[in-house]
């Protein structure tokens, strides 16, 4: 009999099956004490429990999490990338980012949410790939849980991996709740930060469905036109659509809102595009990361000079938006934004490592 993930069961799923099994609701809550707050790796672990729910548990649920099979480390920044591979055998890469370049202030751990992706953003490694599955809400929550295996302090959760989150929307949801409910991490939900390139349907239910959790935008023009040769689901919903959609999810919880552009040389990093910028920004409550290009095989875009980089950020400045250059971290590793791809390392031998 082929055992289902307890890593995808959420507490009321789990509740519900030890009614069923005619066991008290208590049960799940000692389980899901166990797996998030006490680590535990093997049913024979959770010695509360009786051994016969031990056995019981063992012959309808796996334990296991998925396996790391290959970890990189960029010596310039400390930045750590995992290629994990999934119970089908499929692959994911997850990337660990020393917070302020030090690993004594913990980490920000940057997650997949599908193998692959649909949206074929021209910049990115990850849409190349076309999108291969999405995942569940237990692989999702299972890198950070690897993060934290290997010793590392986890402060801050970005669903910026591989994959559109919201186009995953149930199982990302479900791995939020899993992060942030009391019988789970427990974690605030301002320490999780979900991304998107402007899924608006979708923007709107993560405003009702998860209050407090961060939202980070992919802008990358400010044009329809613009938008769209970068990333074509802006030929779906376009930047007023968009921007209706940011305003109502601000005014539901009074979130500053992040925008992720991405500055491509003699594309849209002008003088032209960072005064729409401001246009496009102006009454809403926002901080702009600007990201230098990530350079990607087969690839004509590249980063601007930093004059030009420079220039772009004092125009935001002078009309009163919070702007930050993002350090490129893991780029030596290819674990920056745009860099995620496992469709050449699938075809190769990589060798186990243990955690």
């Amino acid at each position: 009999m082929k055992r289902d993930s307890i890593w995808n069961r959420s507490f009321e799923d789990l509740s519900g099956w030890c009614r069923h099994e005619g066991l008290p609701a208590y049960r799940a809550r000692q389980i899901f004490n166990w797996l998030y707050s006490r680590s535990a790796a093997r049913w024979e672990d959770m010695t509360d429990l009786p051994q016969s729910f031990r056995q019981r548990l063992d012959e309808c649920f796996s334990v296991d999490l998925p396996q790391i099979i290959h970890r990189q480390t960029d010596p310039e920044d400390g930045t750590e990338k995992l290629l994990i591979q999934l119970t089908d055998g499929k692959q994911v890469e997850t990337v660990i980012i020393p917070r302020d370049g030090k690993e004594e202030e913990g980490f920000t751990v940057c997650v997949s949410t599908q193998v692959g992706c649909t949206f074929a953003c021209r910049f990115c490694a990850t849409g190349r790939m076309g999108l291969v599955r999405d995942l569940q809400a237990g692989e999702i929550v299972a890198q950070v849980l690897l993060a934290q295996r290997l010793g590392k302090a986890v402060k801050r959760v970005v669903l910026m991996g591989m994959g559109e989150p919201l186009h995953n929307y149930e199982n990302v949801s479900a791995a939020i709740n899993i992060l942030s409910g009391k019988e789970g991490l427990g974690w605030s939900p301002r320490r999780i930060t979900c991304s998107t390139v402007g899924l608006v349907p979708e923007i709107y239910r993560l405003a009702q469905d998860a209050p407090g959790v961060k939202l980070a935008v992919s802008l990358h023009g400010t044009t329809d036109q613009k938008r769209s040769e970068i990333a074509p689901i802006a030929q779906v919903y376009t930047l007023d659509r968009l921007f209706e959609a940011l305003r109502y999810y601000h005014e539901r919880d009074k979130r500053r809102i992040s925008f992720e552009y991405l500055l491509i040389r003699g594309v849209n990093d002008g003088i032209r595009d960072a005064n729409r910028l401001l246009e496009l920004l102006r009454g809403l409550v926002c901080h702009v990361n600007l990201i230098p290009n990530n350079r990607i095989p087969k690839s004509e875009y590249t980063r601007p000079s930093g004059q030009v980089v420079t220039r772009f950020v004092e125009i935001l400045q002078k009309g009163g938006i919070a702007v930050t250059v993002r350090a490129s971290k893991g780029r030596g590793i290819s674990g920056a934004c745009g860099q995620l791809a496992t469709e050449s390392r699938s075809r190769e031998s990589i060798a186990t490592t243990d955690v």
